[in-house]
């Protein structure tokens, strides 16, 4: 019994995994984050998740955060998408490759409560290109 439901966890997992979902130009990932502590510095990165197939040189986003007040701020972003340059950190694996950009880093949020983070992406020409996952990672900066 025991080895049977840990055969079918495996065998899960791995079908799981097998899919090849990508989004297409265009889908919005959305994050929100309950900020409490506005003394502390944070470190903002987006990622992606590309098909081996993606052959761009760069993933054009735009980014909306929105503060709790209402407020909103948007940037345009060019990310470079070239496998092994040191300005970003990426690992190949299989049918994927990830990507991970700085955003902004050594950041002070300025107020307290739920701050939403949006990131799509833009095409300059609809092409039907898609990435796999997108979004963001938010992390305490631990070195100040």
């Amino acid at each position: 019994m025991k080895r049977s439901l840990l055969f079918l966890l495996g065998a899960s997992l791995l079908l799981s995994c097998a899919k090849n979902s990508t989004y297409p130009a265009g889908y919005c990932f959305k994050r929100e984050v309950n900020i409490i502590d506005t003394a502390g510095y944070y470190n903002i990165a987006i990622f992606t998740r590309f098909p081996d197939t993606y052959s761009k040189d760069y993933l054009n986003v735009i980014v909306d955060i929105v503060v709790p007040e209402g407020g909103r701020y948007a940037d345009t972003l060019k990310l470079p998408v070239h496998f092994g340059n040191s300005a970003n950190e990426w690992v190949y694996a299989g049918r994927w490759r990830d990507i991970k950009w700085s955003y902004r880093g050594g950041i002070k949020f300025s107020i307290p409560g739920i701050w939403k983070f949006y990131v799509r992406q833009i095409a300059e020409v609809e092409d039907g290109t898609r990435t796999g996952e997108i979004g963001f990672i938010i992390e305490k900066d631990g070195k100040r």
